[in-house]
């Protein structure tokens, strides 16, 4: 059984952690209480490669694809 998990994209503001309820996701979903996140998107490769039940959610890989493919 696979666990599907969102991950980060923001949270840190100008030098200060975020409360867990201010933190931004890849997708756009809003973390609740108590709610496992991939800190980062290299967090979540490195699961990936290490065949963990953790699995990002496919929305918010598709945006770090989205804004990559901007990027380069």
């Amino acid at each position: 059984m696979s666990y599907i998990r969102h991950i980060i994209k923001y949270d840190w503001k100008d030098g200060v952690k975020l409360p867990r309820c201010e933190i931004q996701l890849w997708c756009g979903h809003k973390p609740g209480y108590g709610e496992w996140l991939f800190q980062d998107a290299q967090h979540a490769l490195l699961s990936i490669e290490q065949g963990s039940l953790q699995v990002p959610c496919k929305r918010c890989l598709a945006a770090i694809i989205k804004t990559a493919q901007g990027v380069l």
